[in-house]
């Protein structure tokens, strides 16, 4: 009997040994799964903090550009004469809006190469790239003829001294 009361307690020790096992090996894989689900967690983050980070760059780069744009003006403003900032001040404009125009279409979520004669903002661009040739061809053929007649006797005036003498006006 004592072998038999021995043996039972063998086999009720080993079924308890197999039972801290398994329940070792199932807490183990659900630890594993969950720290799988924390990792993919954190690179799902890592990303985002990525293209955040481009995101805020290409709004530095965009304010920058828009900042110079505006000292440019000025400049222009300042130095030329009325009929020579007009067609430059418009193509500054027009290389603006083109700027802006295709950056939105570019950084776009939804943006598909496919579908880019779909996209209003394309068809934008194309107009404006015609505009600025336009402008750059009108412009090359108004220097080719400076016999031209002056607009209003403003040709040779900046543009600052035509608006004060609005002002004056």
């Amino acid at each position: 009997m004592d072998d038999i009361t021995e043996l039972l307690t063998r086999v009720l020790d080993l079924s308890n040994k197999i039972e801290s096992i398994l329940l070792t090996t199932s807490i183990s894989k659900h630890v594993i799964d969950t720290e799988n689900r924390i990792n993919s967690r954190i690179d799902k983050q890592e990303l985002n903090m990525q293209s955040e980070k481009m995101r805020t760059i290409e709004l530095l780069g965009f304010f920058t550009a828009i900042i110079a744009f505006i000292i440019l003006l000025g400049n222009v403003a300042f130095k030329t004469t009325y009929n020579e900032a007009m067609p430059i001040l418009g193509g500054l404009s027009l290389v603006l809006i083109l700027f802006i125009t295709v950056a939105s279409l570019v950084t776009s979520k939804f943006y598909k190469y496919r579908d880019i004669l779909k996209d209003v903002r394309s068809w934008l661009a194309f107009l404006l790239i015609i505009i600025l040739a336009l402008l750059v061809w009108g412009s090359q053929r108004e220097q080719q003829n400076p016999d031209a007649p002056s607009t209003n006797g403003i040709q040779s005036q900046t543009i600052v001294e035509v608006l004060d003498k609005e002002e004056m006006n």
